[in-house]
C-alpha cells in the first residue's frame, strides 16, 4: 500500500488591524481589557468569523493564545505597557 503524503493545513485567513463595532480601532500589538476581566495583547483578527485572536493575560505565568468575540472588548489601552 502507497504512503499518503498528509498536505498541510490552509493558513487562516487574518488581518494585523481590527475596527471594533463601536468603530475603535486595534492595532497589532495593541493592549485591551475583556468584559469579565483580563488585560490582553492583540495579535490579528480572523477573517473567517471575525473573533479577536489574542495573548495573555498581560503579565501572567499562565498566559496563552485565546479568541473572543470583538462585543467582550470593553476598554483599548494605546501605552502598549503592560502593568
Amino acid at each position: 500500500m502507497k504512503r499518503r503524503t498528509a498536505s498541510p493545513p490552509a493558513p487562516l485567513r487574518h488581518s494585523e488591524t481590527m475596527i471594533l463595532p463601536d468603530g475603535r480601532r486595534l492595532d497589532e500589538g495593541d493592549e485591551f481589557t475583556l468584559h469579565g476581566g483580563g488585560r490582553f495583547r492583540f495579535l490579528y483578527e480572523y477573517l473567517a468569523d471575525g473573533s479577536v485572536a489574542a495573548f495573555g493575560p498581560v503579565g501572567s505565568p499562565r498566559a496563552k493564545l485565546r479568541a473572543f468575540q470583538p462585543e467582550r472588548v470593553r476598554t483599548v489601552h494605546r501605552d502598549k505597557k503592560s502593568r
